[in-house]
């Protein structure tokens, strides 16, 4: 079971597929002809700023795109310690916590 990076942020040092790419991945039929590779949904990280509109609408655009394929039962993989409040507001499925534990 897996997720495909869909590189949300506008950071060079974050990487991931565009949309473009995850849309012909999921056109083409390809994740399909992996009998041990199971595609149970998204994950992106957001840019690493204070501005939450920038955020939000990082958030928004693979929200957007994860209802847009479809994926059955669907994972919206958004959101770390910093910004999980509004990874969870946009549809958020799994959240990853790190820095505010190990501190």
């Amino acid at each position: 079971k897996c997720l495909i990076q869909y590189k949300i942020a506008k950071e060079k040092e974050k990487y991931g597929l565009n949309k473009s790419d995850i849309i012909e991945l999921f056109r083409s039929g390809l994740i399909n002809e992996y009998q041990n590779i199971e595609i149970k949904g998204l994950m992106g990280m957001a840019s690493l700023t204070t501005n939450t509109k920038d955020i939000e609408s990082e958030f928004q655009d693979i929200q957007n795109l994860s209802s847009q394929l479809k994926i059955k039962p669907k994972t919206l993989s958004i959101g770390m310690s910093n910004d999980y409040k509004s990874a969870y507001q946009n549809g958020s499925t799994m959240i990853r916590i790190g820095s505010a534990i190990f501190k």
